[in-house]
């Protein structure tokens, strides 16, 4: 349960990481 939690939690920061980057090109 606590593996599975922490993958979400990077795959989240991932997503936000990836928009942060798309924001910065425009």
């Amino acid at each position: 349960m606590g593996l599975s939690q922490l993958g979400y939690v990077s795959q989240k920061i991932l997503c936000v990481r990836s928009l942060i980057r798309c924001l910065r090109l425009f």
